[in-house]
């Protein structure tokens, strides 16, 4: 059996179709939540509050529970597959293969960081720690991707920042849950940590153009912002190429969900 321990959309793409229940620590209390985890198989592990007011918020949010849960496996299910989700934040924005110092990383990253590490040195056989690239939700209230789409399709108007530089890696929501699903089939022993992208940068401007096709009288604006913060964008393929890579089109991605959010309006 595998089990979700968050609500998210992340999950609910997930629980389509695939033999899975969500077992969650703030719905069913600790005692029984700790009980259910010990049935498991695979477990897959999100905890996840993104706006946190201070360290210590986001500590009892991210990290508290990560550790409740580690402890109680390695007792009681030691054979467990943790597939733990973490977080690109952190990631050092120079290279994608090291660690930010922990100095520089805000509350939200911090707390994702020692949850990751916790996880990585405790006893458990069978551990998994996957980070995602830029997550495509087709929800603009969740990224700027599906926000871009949302303005075209709603409004034929769209607002870049910097005349579009900025480049992301994006993954499709549902591409991302069959990668989750490939690393959760796996029967690999040991601990690893998996950094799920596509390995292809795509500026927001090459989104504008994507956009444009799809909307011809499309209204492009721009606003300047002085020293942006720098998003990681380039990745290597080793991930996905060591759990099976899949192949899909982000133009068709984003055509699918214009096309859903026009004929929805």
């Amino acid at each position: 059996m595998i089990a979700l321990t968050a609500h998210g959309a992340l999950a609910q793409e997930f629980l389509k179709g695939r033999e899975a229940e969500i077992i969650s620590y703030r719905a069913l209390g600790e005692k029984e939540f700790l009980e259910r985890i010990c049935e498991a198989e695979t477990i897959i592990h999100n905890a996840s509050a993104i706006q946190c007011d201070d360290i210590e918020h986001a500590l009892s949010s991210n990290f508290d529970v990560t550790r409740v849960l580690v402890r109680t496996l390695e007792k009681k299910n030691p054979g467990v597959h943790l597939v733990h989700i973490s977080s690109m934040s952190i990631l050092d924005t120079a290279c994608a293969k090291r660690y930010a110092s922990p100095s520089t990383m805000d509350a939200y990253a911090y707390s994702k960081y020692l949850a990751e590490t916790y996880i990585l040195k405790s006893s458990l056989a069978r551990v998994s720690s996957v980070r995602f690239a830029t997550l495509f939700y087709s929800d603009p209230s969740r990224d700027g991707l599906s926000k871009l789409v949302s303005d075209a399709a709603r409004l034929n108007s769209i607002e870049l920042i910097n005349d579009g530089e900025s480049q992301r890696d994006f993954l499709p929501l549902p591409v991302a849950v069959e990668y989750l699903d490939k690393i959760c089939a796996s029967q690999t022993i040991g601990k690893r940590c998996l950094t799920l992208a596509s390995g292809r940068a795509t500026s927001f401007r090459d989104i504008a153009q994507i956009l444009n096709a799809l909307a011809p009288t499309l209204e492009i604006k721009n606003r300047v912002i002085e020293n942006s913060r720098p998003v990681l964008s380039s990745f290597s393929k080793e991930s996905i190429e060591q759990i099976g890579e899949i192949n899909f089109s982000l133009a068709e991605a984003i055509e699918s969900y214009f096309n859903f959010l026009k004929n929805s309006s």
